[in-house]
């Protein structure tokens, strides 16, 4: 049976270590120089770096808002965002921000956090489907059926 989950879910168990290792892959950027640095002008990834980025930040925000609305009242958020991924604020990271991050920073090093935030919940996420499924039961199989990117 699954433990009692919060509004936060697993997302401090997959933040900390995501974001301890998002400031080691700087700081090895930095004092490697260009070793990992992704050739061009920082001019020329600005936008993108930035585009990515506000759009994680709306998807994040938004959907945040969302689930805060439906966990306090019971309800299992499908709409939104959440009809596109069943747990849109991990992929406002993986999908826009951590890329943008990435883009502004030049690096092919920092870019490697994708891979272990991805990895990170695809361990954690275990516990909130456990709970979701306890709480909601054929609703929430459903839905998994339904959402539209079931590996994020």
């Amino acid at each position: 049976m699954a433990k009692k989950m919060t509004v936060m879910g697993t997302g401090p168990q997959t933040a900390v270590p995501a974001f301890a290792y998002l400031a080691l892959t700087i700081v090895l950027d930095q004092v490697t120089s260009s070793r990992f640095r992704m050739q061009g002008s920082f001019s020329a990834y600005l936008p993108w770096g930035v585009a990515l980025i506000a759009a994680g930040l709306v998807v994040l925000g938004l959907s945040s808002v969302q689930l805060m609305r439906a966990f306090k009242r019971h309800e299992l958020v499908t709409t939104g965002f959440y009809a596109i991924a069943p747990n849109p604020m991990f992929m406002s990271y993986v999908v826009f921000i951590l890329p943008g991050l990435a883009l502004l920073l030049r690096s092919w090093l920092v870019l490697t956090t994708v891979v272990v935030f991805y990895i990170l919940i695809r361990v954690f996420a275990k516990a909130e489907d456990e709970w979701l499924l306890q709480e909601f039961g054929d609703r929430y199989v459903a839905y998994r059926k339904k959402v539209l990117l079931k590996f994020l």
